[in-house]
């Protein structure tokens, strides 16, 4: 792995959300990104963009080669109209992450930036955005690892966490992973029903203090309820109705509440 500047360079970068990595670089990869939250903030970008990149335009595999673009590739070969293309390219990326900037830009920060604790539920929501979607390596440590994985995450945070059971929810856990949360680190716990529907739990410290009661934010498909429980402060997002995931939410504070009497 190399540095520029204590940062990864864009070509590392791309070949993790790639999954162009051998085991030992995804594991120096993901050591680096843990200590280190502005890459991480990066990786999390270039996922997201892929993820647009794949919703809006992956029906158009499917679709004919248009006449005019075969007739074009006959008479005057690629040379010809590749910078063309090009722009076009760019021009599909610039759309998708534009389109991603006004949903966290705008539309969300609209409804949410005026409420406590929407910086830390934002940051909840795009985790989810990018893992749960994620069907190469949506967790660094699978369900089988259940107790190393709490214990790292709980050493990392400074504080006892706990993976809450789901199950009576019609969810199991699937595993987990850090990730970065600004100047800190984040837990992030995976869930998933037999339907193969994910619901992600985040956790972090260091939180403002903005209440015990649940609070509920939604945005372009994905809801998310928040709230703060002593020095820890928690997101549990999902793709449900706002009664389903009440219910999960109850569900991880009975667990905190049960560990800690």
């Amino acid at each position: 792995m190399t540095t520029v500047d204590s940062r990864l360079p864009d070509s590392e970068i791309n070949a993790y959300v790639d999954g162009e990595l051998d085991a030992q670089a995804l594991a120096e990869i993901e050591t680096w990104l843990a200590d280190h939250p502005e890459d991480a903030a990066r990786v999390h970008a270039y996922k997201l963009q892929k993820m647009q990149l794949h919703q809006l335009y992956d029906y158009a595999t499917d679709l004919p080669i248009p006449e005019a673009v075969n007739e074009m590739i006959a008479n005057h070969g690629l040379r010809r109209w590749m910078p063309g293309w090009r722009q076009l390219a760019a021009a599909i990326v610039l759309v998708a992450v534009g389109g991603f900037g006004g949903w966290f830009g705008d539309d969300f920060v609209q409804k949410a930036s005026i409420t406590p604790g929407s910086g830390f539920v934002h940051r909840a929501l795009s985790a989810h955005a990018v893992y749960a979607y994620d069907d190469s390596r949506p967790v660094e440590i699978g369900v089988d690892g259940e107790v190393d994985l709490v214990h790292w995450l709980s050493d990392r945070l400074g504080q006892q966490l706990h993976a809450p059971d789901l199950t009576s929810g019609d969810f199991h856990l699937i595993g987990g992973r850090l990730v970065a949360d600004q100047d800190a680190p984040a837990a992030l716990f995976m869930y998933e029903n037999e339907s193969g529907q994910r619901v992600t739990l985040y956790v972090r410290q260091g939180v403002r203090d903005f209440g015990h009661d649940f609070r509920y934010v939604a945005a372009q498909g994905m809801s998310s309820f928040y709230w703060t429980d002593h020095e820890l402060a928690y997101a549990i997002t999902g793709e449900m109705s706002k009664p389903d995931l009440l219910k999960l939410a109850q569900m991880v504070q009975d667990t905190r509440e049960s560990k800690a009497s």
